[in-house]
């Protein structure tokens, strides 16, 4: 064979693609879907079960509380656990906490009881949430990696566009305990498929292995602190302390957070605290306004935030991920306006359309930027950190946006959520300025 034709022929194989649809990664797809499924069902329906349970908006408010505080804890925790302990036994355990306290709900309808296992429930959730992500992210080729997680980010738009439509019709035609066992067995099969991953067996994190490098760390350190006190600079030794103590609190503190997921954290809160004033507070201000059909709104945008998941595959192998961000930013902005001057129910619907397409766009985005940098014994803390920052985001927006309203109206909120935007639409070169230099 002649050198030109090796060339060719090194050339062909060096652009061709590495496969994507792996069946592990077809595996971690559907675990995700279903169990986001059964989530999405729950959480938009649960509140009407609660009601009819005779409680009042005050404790079903305390319990959505309850469940946004458990998810963020949990997701604080679960991604060094999952990166320590690997994937499929936190993903285990998440759908295990998630799917017991349907046996509850069937066994009693006690009010105290139903509040803490749902509460509990939370934690369930987000420990599933950030298994499948970082599962995701493992198994995903390098040259493929953002078209992957742009797929992987479908399972949330087809959620949404499936699962509530199902939790309120069943939950609404008295079908409770009907809708329960659906979940039980949905979840049983997800939890047997769970079991059929096994990747990670060669690849797994040892929390000891820090430990130990820790001890040794300190046994050093000691070492010098001695050395100083016998050549009697104890003023340095001091400083050594103080030293030794800061790096501890740091190294904490980082063990449980992932710093290079701080760029997709930033960018999460100019974001997501706009987003939290259309899921609070659009359906009473659409009734507020006299507009009917406010449920349609979520439909469309699941629907919308599903075909820009999809285009976002393709963005992604034609320009930045800076570039699409901005895009997406720009026409989410839009839709805030949509709502500032809401008058009928075009404009409402308008607003869920550039409003799906906007987020699709964002959120694939965001979840690349949160995972790229990390090596893979960190992208369960990365993920983590990304997630409970949506979390944190959610609840400082509902409590900003709630006093905002009891002063200034609904109109003045939406307007501050579009400046919110814009301001991060700003901001976001300096925020790839700084992931570029790092």
């Amino acid at each position: 064979m002649s050198l030109l034709q090796k060339n060719i022929l090194y050339q062909s194989k060096k652009v061709e693609k590495e496969p994507l649809w792996t069946d592990t990664f077809i595996k971690v797809c559907v675990i995700a879907v279903v169990s986001n499924i059964c989530f999405q069902a729950l959480f938009s329906s649960f509140p009407l079960y609660l009601l009819q349970l005779k409680m009042d908006t005050v404790q079903v408010g305390i319990i959505a509380s309850g469940v946004s505080i458990s998810m963020m804890v949990t997701r604080i925790l679960s991604g060094a656990l999952s990166d320590t302990y690997g994937r499929r036994t936190i993903g285990l355990l998440g759908i295990l906490v998630f799917t017991l306290p349907f046996l509850v709900f069937l066994a009693t309808k006690n009010n105290l009881l139903v509040a803490v296992f749902r509460i509990l429930q939370g934690a369930g959730v987000a420990a599933m949430s950030i298994a499948t992500a970082g599962m995701a992210a493992d198994v995903l080729n390098k040259s493929r990696f953002n078209e992957g997680i742009g797929y992987y980010g479908l399972s949330s738009a087809i959620s949404q566009a499936i699962g509530p439509a199902i939790g309120i019709f069943m939950i609404s035609n008295q079908q409770a305990k009907g809708f329960f066992k659906l979940n039980v067995l949905v979840c049983t099969l997800s939890i047997f498929m769970l079991l059929t991953l096994n990747y990670e067996k060669k690849n797994r994190f040892k929390l000891k292995d820090h430990i130990l490098k820790e001890v040794d760390a300190d046994n050093d350190m000691n070492i010098d602190i001695n050395i100083d006190i016998n050549i009697g600079t104890n003023t340095d030794t001091n400083t050594d302390k103080e030293d030794m103590k800061q790096n501890n609190k740091t190294s904490f503190l980082w063990r449980i957070f992932e710093k290079k997921a701080l760029n997709a954290v930033v960018m999460t809160m100019f974001i997501i605290i706009p987003v939290s004033s259309i899921f609070v507070f659009l359906a009473p201000f659409a009734d507020a306004q006299g507009i009917k059909g406010v449920e349609l709104f979520f439909t469309i945008y699941a629907i919308c935030l599903f075909i820009s998941r999809l285009l976002s595959t393709w963005l992604f192998t034609r320009m930045s991920i800076e570039m699409i961000l901005r895009i997406g930013m720009v026409i989410m902005a839009f839709s805030f306006l949509f709502l500032v001057t809401l008058q009928n129910t075009f404009m409402l619907y308008s607003a869920g359309v550039l409003y799906g397409l906007g987020g699709g766009l964002c959120y694939t985005v965001l979840t690349i930027l949160s995972v790229e940098r990390a090596e893979p014994n960190e992208r369960g803390r990365a993920f983590s950190t990304y997630y409970a920052a949506n979390d944190l985001a959610v609840g400082i927006g509902a409590v900003f946006y709630g006093y905002l309203i009891n002063f200034a109206g609904y109109r003045v909120a939406f307007g501050t959520a579009f400046i919110i935007l814009v301001i991060g639409i700003i901001a976001l070169p300096m925020v790839f300025k700084d992931k570029k230099e790092a």
